[in-house]
């Protein structure tokens, strides 16, 4: 006795003395015991066809959610260099080590945590944050490319029929750019930003609103982050979390179900794992 997963359609096929025929019905089994079921009980009375597995009857994620900086891209030395080029323009106290234990939260968090609150008025949190993205976008231009092993994810998972979206602390102009330039905006179906958010990472906001976008429950997405900030904020979402080890080692790295150092390091079964 052995059991094999299945995911049959079949059209029931009534007797000869009905005029109309049942609907196709999809008929879905985890544990399919091939012997306990016999021909005249069902096959003689169906046509059927292998078709892909569906995530609502095999348990497997629905959709993925990727954070942007240091997951799509490994870009986290591109950000703190943008921090330090605006820094010195206009005077104000670069840490580099501030800016890192923030990397993953909303530029007025990172202005807060670099300064100290109340320093910065909001009207120039918001005009240093504009310039910072600027001046980032036009460093990065020069040699952004996606994270080792992403593209072939992405194409992997949309042949599952899994639905990807971003959620990301970055602007939306960041957000396109990074999109457009590496080639991969065809492979998403919702972008959840940080201009779509009053409370940033580790506030669970953004990974909420890219679920809802998604039209999907949180349970059932899969969240790629690489900071301590976005792995607590998709825990707060009730999300299982792979970890990239770009922004920080894997040796400091918390509170994920899987950690790896790219996307080289797995395919598009990983949905099925949690």
């Amino acid at each position: 006795m052995y059991t094999i997963l299945l995911f049959l359609r079949f059209q029931y096929r009534q007797p000869d003395s009905y005029n109309n025929r049942l609907p196709a019905v999809r008929l879905s089994s985890e544990l399919y015991n091939k012997q306990s079921i016999k021909k005249t009980d069902i096959f003689s009375h169906c046509h059927y066809e292998a078709l892909t597995l569906q995530a609502n009857f095999f348990g497997m994620k629905k959709a993925v959610i990727f954070d942007m900086d240091g997951v799509l891209v490994d870009n986290r030395d591109i950000h703190i260099e943008a921090f330090e080029v605006l820094c010195n323009k206009h005077g104000l106290n670069f840490d580099r080590e501030k800016i890192l234990r923030s990397f993953g939260q909303l530029n007025e968090q990172i202005f807060e945590a670099l300064l100290g609150k109340g320093a910065l008025s909001p009207e120039k949190i918001e005009e240093y944050g504009i310039e910072k993205e600027e001046i980032c976008r036009e460093i990065f231009a020069k040699k952004i490319k996606p994270t080792n092993g992403l593209t072939e994810l992405l194409k992997g998972l949309k042949r599952r029929g899994v639905k990807i979206a971003v959620g990301s602390s970055g602007p939306l102009k960041n957000v396109q750019f990074v999109l457009d330039r590496c080639g991969i905006a065809e492979y998403f179906d919702a972008i959840a930003n940080g201009d779509m958010v009053s409370k940033g990472k580790p506030d669970p906001e953004v990974f909420l609103l890219a679920a809802k976008l998604l039209g999907e429950e949180p349970e059932d997405c899969l969240v790629f982050e690489d900071a301590f900030v976005g792995i607590e904020a998709a825990r707060r979402a009730g999300m299982n979390v792979v970890a990239l080890a770009t922004t920080f080692p894997k040796e400091i790295l918390s509170g994920y179900d899987m950690v790896i150092s790219d996307f080289t390091e797995i395919d598009e079964s990983i949905v099925d794992k949690f």
